[in-house]
C-alpha cells in the first residue's frame, strides 16, 4: 500500500529534533547503533534522510528514513539489527513537494502557489529497543575511559592527555618554521 509524505512533514520533524536536546541526543544514540553494526558499509545506507522521529515510547525508539526509489538501501544491512530485537519495515511512498517556479505556468491554476510534483521513494522504519542504544552508549563510554593497559584512567592522566592533545593541535596550525 502506497502512502504519501509531504515535504512539510519532513521539515516539521527536523525542526522538532533540532529544538529538543533530548530528541537530538536520542537520535545520536540511534545513529551510533546503526554505525556500530556496520550498516553504512552496505549499499545506499549512507544516503538515507530522516523523515520522522525519533518517536520515543517506554521501551522503544522509532525512526523513519527515506531514499529515492532507485537507491533502495541493501536489506542485508538491516538484517544485522534483527538479532538485537529491532523491527525493520520497508515500504514505497510518494513524496510530494512544490516545484521551483521558473515560468507563470509553474503556478497552480487560480492561486499563486507552485504546482506540486511527486516522486516515488523508499521509506524504511527502524523500531529499536532502548536497551540496545543504552548498551552501545555505555560500551563506547567505557572504551573512552580505559587506557590501553585496561586500567581506569586517573584525573591526572586525563588532564595530561588533554594538555598533550591541545599542544599538538596548536603545533598543527602553526606555519612552517615557527
Amino acid at each position: 500500500m502506497d502512502s504519501t509524505i509531504k515535504i512539510g512533514q519532513i521539515l516539521d520533524s527536523v525542526k522538532q529534533v533540532t529544538m529538543s536536546p533530548s530528541a537530538l541526543e536520542t537520535l545520536c544514540e540511534f545513529e551510533r547503533v546503526i554505525d556500530e553494526n556496520g550498516l553504512y558499509a552496505f549499499l545506499n545506507w549512507k544516503s538515507g534522510e530522516l523523515v520522522e522521529g525519533p518517536i520515543i515510547s517506554a521501551y522503544r525508539v522509532k525512526c523513519t528514513f527515506m531514499w529515492p526509489l532507485e537507491k533502495m538501501p541493501d536489506p542485508s544491512g538491516a538484517k544485522r539489527l534483527l538479532p538485537y530485537g529491532c523491527k525493520i519495515t520497508y515500504r514505497k511512498a510518494w513524496l510530494k513537494y512544490p516545484i521551483k517556479v521558473k515560468t507563470p505556468s509553474d503556478y497552480r491554476e487560480g492561486i499563486k502557489k507552485p504546482r506540486i510534483a511527486k516522486v516515488k521513494v523508499w521509506l524504511v522504519e527502524i523500531n529499536m529497543p532502548k536497551y540496545l542504544m543504552k548498551d552501545i552508549k555505555q560500551s563506547s563510554e567505557e572504551i573512552q575511559d580505559k587506557n590501553y593497559g585496561g586500567e581506569e584512567m586517573g584525573a591526572e592522566q586525563k588532564a595530561a592527555i588533554d594538555a598533550n592533545t591541545d599542544r599538538q593541535d596548536q603545533q598543527n596550525f602553526l606555519p612552517p618554521g615557527v
